[in-house]
């Protein structure tokens, strides 16, 4: 994967190409609601190589897996118009399609044609059928336009009429239709013809084997785009074979018409007896998938909002505002972020284990949760309904805020980068990033050597996660300058509990400085407590030697676990001094 930031490092536009999208999809023209949505991964081109997948992006049948290639665009508005499209093109397959196979396709010409009259069938009615789709296609149909119209020509007429075909769907959906609204009657074979004289010129011209029979051709080929049946679709395609010579070979040339096909062109047979894809399922009682919040609206922002949410997410981190301002003297420091997802992803489940335990370390407070009625009938009503349409309920929770707040320092030293050290401190500060939004806490995350404001205080967790993934060590670690005035930021928060979190590898450069500066601090009613991370037996000495009883030696495996007995046990010691 490339270091450049993608759209997909976007958790919310993410979210709305892997679930949103499918739900919409399903919603508007899913004949069983209740269906779980297909899988959708994205592939970079090199992994699709390397993995022997198709050259498209693609839909199986047996799996209900839908695969998007991934490029690294320089726009990002039209990178996030491609991927859109593609998403889009592929959850219609697997809302309306089966394989060619089960509808009788009896070879690889069979399912090539098929699949060609399926891609342009599928976005056609969709498009005429919905305004939100019309849109996806049309954005995404321009994309595709130069590449298609292009002099390329196979050598058997069949194909060609085929190609031609395709050509003629993808500039009238690039259009939005507009040739289409003139028409009075779509599915008039003239009504068709009149639509290829309108477009034939901007298309190369077909070659003297398919222009004699071409009026028909593209007629049969329209019948199929407009058909609501994949049986059709073969009908269609057999009729189209007749109207051309036998091909010369049983197998075809390179498919001109990979551009977005489900399958690759071609799927693979199915087992006997597979159940036919895209046919309903009925819902045995399930309830619709979960699907994303995103909001009052059903997609994510337009192309140029792409552009602008990267621009945002990549800004060098050495520029972010630091919480302890005015460290002239420490060395420089950038962070210039990274793809932080896959960070983001493995701290997740970490990270709300570890709320859970933090927010058990408080004793739980009575809160006040009130119920929203309904208007039925005229009449405001709780459901069910009860003599109070509007009702207050007190409940005991176990809650962190407001009398909590993290600071997470990073060891940012040289030795950071031996052994992997940079990278188990990167997760376990995304652990507890994930922790305190679960657990609704305060907190900062800032590296030691120039306190550079890494996440929290109001940064989301893409950026976070993203600035983490970018962060390396160099240089000394700082601590012995930066950790007395961080934790005098620290100190001014208005919460009455406040914890330092320090993720050390092992004693500072300057552990006669730290060790003042942490019992100074601790005599003030601060909690330091130092976490090392898979440290050897010297290393972990230094590490107590320093900061004492609070020093929390732990692995990668048992960070959760040790982490918020550590901290836990910090908090219920504060408590009990200041009481």
């Amino acid at each position: 994967m490339s270091d450049k930031l993608t759209i997909l490092d976007l958790p919310r536009r993410r979210a709305w190409l892997e679930r949103g999208m499918g739900a919409k999809v399903r919603d508007l023209f899913g004949r069983d609601r209740a269906r779980p949505l297909p899988t959708v991964e994205f592939v970079t081109p090199d992994e699709a190589r390397r993995r022997r997948l198709p050259a498209t992006s693609w839909y199986r049948f047996d799996e209900e897996r839908i695969g998007i290639y991934l490029e690294t665009l320089a726009d990002p508005a039209r990178e996030w118009e491609r991927l859109e499209h593609h998403t889009l093109h592929e959850l219609l397959h697997w809302t309306w399609n089966f394989s060619a196979t089960l509808s009788g396709a009896a070879d690889q010409i069979d399912h090539q044609l098929s699949n060609i009259f399926a891609d342009a069938a599928n976005e056609q009615r969709a498009g005429l059928e919905n305004p939100w789709a019309r849109a996806v296609v049309s954005r995404g149909r321009r994309l595709l336009v130069a590449d298609l119209l292009s002099p390329s020509r196979p050598d058997d007429a069949l194909w060609e009429a085929a190609l031609l075909t395709l050509r003629a769907h993808t500039l009238v959906a690039s259009r939005g239709w507009a040739v289409l609204d003139a028409l009075a009657d779509r599915d008039d074979p003239e009504a068709a013809a009149t639509v290829w004289s309108r477009i034939s010129g901007e298309i190369v011209a077909p070659g003297p084997s398919v222009v004699a029979v071409w009026d028909r051709a593209f007629a049969i080929a329209w019948m199929a785009w407009r058909s609501a049946n994949q049986f059709d679709l073969l009908d269609a395609v057999r009729a189209f074979r007749d109207l051309f010579a036998e091909p010369k070979s049983a197998e075809p040339p390179p498919s001109p018409f990979g551009l977005d096909s489900h399958e690759g062109d071609a799927p693979p047979p199915e087992p006997h007896g597979a159940q036919g894809r895209g046919k309903p399922t009925g819902s045995g009682g399930q309830a619709p998938e979960d699907v994303p919040d995103l909001g009052d609206d059903d997609a994510p922002g337009d192309g140029p909002g792409v552009a602008s949410e990267l621009e945002a997410l990549s800004e060098n981190a050495g520029v972010w505002r630091p919480v302890v301002p005015h460290l002239s003297t420490v060395v420089a420091e950038t962070i210039t972020p990274r793809p932080g997802r896959d960070l983001l992803a493995m701290a997740q489940a970490d990270g709300v284990e570890l709320g859970r335990r933090i927010k058990a370390s408080r004793a739980p407070k009575v809160r006040v949760r009130s119920e929203r009625g309904r208007a039925v009938a005229r009449i405001i009503a709780r459901v069910p309904d009860a003599s109070r349409p509007f009702r207050s309920r007190a409940v005991s929770e176990p809650e962190l805020t407001p009398d909590v707040f993290v600071a997470v320092i990073v060891d940012t030293s040289s030795s950071m980068n031996e052994c992997g050290k940079i990278v188990a401190a990167r997760r376990a500060a995304m652990t507890v990033a994930v922790a305190c939004e679960a657990a609704r806490a305060p907190y900062v995350i800032v590296t030691s050597r120039r306190a550079l404001h890494v996440g929290g205080d109001g940064t989301d967790l893409a950026r976070t996660s993203a600035a983490l993934s970018g962060m390396t060590g160099g240089a000394v670690d700082g601590l012995s300058t930066t950790l007395g005035p961080i934790l005098e930021a620290v100190a001014l928060r208005p919460e009455p509990v406040r914890v330092a979190i320090v993720l050390q590898d092992g004693e500072p450069c300057d552990p006669t400085t730290v060790g003042r500066v942490v019992e100074q601090h601790r005599q003030q009613g601060a909690i330091v407590v130092a976490v090392g991370l898979d440290l050897t037996e010297g290393e972990a000495a230094g590490l107590r030697a320093v900061f004492g009883p609070t020093a929390c030696l732990t692995t990668a495996a048992g960070l959760v676990r040790d982490l918020g007995t550590a901290v836990s046990a910090a908090i219920a010691r504060s408590v009990r001094s200041a009481a």
